[in-house]
């Protein structure tokens, strides 16, 4: 059965098993530090992605980042969804299925006017 993908523009907060397809636009520096709530130690990438409708904020976390790469198109598949400081958040780790896209996003086509990570308004 084959995967079905949602546009960036449909992602909504707290889901999870969404399967998404984007060109990875900028990768960010890698961060590491330790977990508040259970003191173990983490390593997050900071990632832009796009695709026709819009853009959003991933946090890559672990050694998943070495997975992709800037200006290629991946499918993400399983990936969830989180607010951080009002901000849409696309999360991506090590269960996430990353596969390199046959049907690459070409960069002059991305919405780049419509950001999904732009913290909302009460």
């Amino acid at each position: 059965m084959p995967q079905r993908f949602i546009k960036i523009n449909q992602l909504k907060p707290f889901k999870r098993n969404v399967n998404i397809k984007a060109l990875v636009m900028e990768i960010g520096e890698t961060r590491e530090g330790t977990s508040k709530r259970t003191g173990e130690p983490f390593k997050l990438t900071e990632v832009k992605l796009g695709d026709d409708t819009a853009i959003v904020m991933a946090t890559v976390w672990g050694d998943t980042i070495n997975n992709i790469s800037e200006g290629n198109t991946y499918e993400f598949i399983g990936v969830s969804t989180t607010l951080f400081q009002g901000s849409l958040r696309v999360n991506i780790n090590n269960r996430t299925k990353i596969r390199k896209s046959e049907t690459p996003i070409d960069k002059s086509s991305v919405n780049t006017k419509r950001n999904m990570s732009t913290p909302r308004r009460r």
